[in-house]
């Protein structure tokens, strides 16, 4: 092990127990009872992990992983989990629902910068369109009123703007 670990824990009954490094030492040394545990490294601590919850966080690492590369070559700052300075982590559960709300988060930020710059690529009356239904929260009957054109005309305008962001963002 290239690193000693802040805290170590085991699963016993179910329930995690902390244990010195020494007795982890000791524990993993017996290959017939530690050979096939699986643990997870988090802040400087190890936890031991049932397989599901095993697989489970290291899927989410891989897609972190993923997230972040995708974000880098778009040159967005992405916040890793790791970065968080949480002292305690109380269960697997508890991991599993921040690393998927996370993701979550993090693909909604990197989508909603994509967007903001294809809105930047629209033309000025396009953008006031947008802003105003959008943003400002508008209806097409609303901006037609101000514009001064049917409603019909504002939706067929609208129609056209979305299927140029979609094709700005397919790019």
């Amino acid at each position: 092990m290239s690193f000693i670990p802040k805290k170590i824990f085991i699963l016993e009954n179910g329930k995690h127990k902390e244990i010195t490094y020494r007795e982890f030492l000791k524990l993993k040394s017996d290959k017939k009872v530690y050979g096939n545990r699986k643990f997870i490294g988090i802040h400087g601590m190890i936890f031991e992990a049932d397989e599901k919850s095993y697989r489970k966080y290291y899927s989410y690492k891989r897609r972190l992983m993923y997230v972040e590369k995708s974000a880098k070559e778009e040159n967005i700052n992405v916040l890793s989990y790791d970065a968080f300075p949480y002292e305690q982590i109380s269960s697997e559960a508890f991991l599993e629902d921040v690393a998927s709300n996370f993701v979550e988060k993090v693909e909604l930020k990197i989508m909603s910068e994509q967007l903001h710059r294809c809105i930047d690529l629209l033309t000025a009356k396009e953008k006031e369109l947008v802003q105003a239904i959008y943003f400002q929260g508008l209806t097409e009957r609303d901006f037609a009123k101000i514009e001064g054109v049917t409603q019909n005309a504002i939706h067929k305008r609208k129609a056209r703007i979305l299927a140029k962001l979609k094709k700005f963002l397919e790019k």
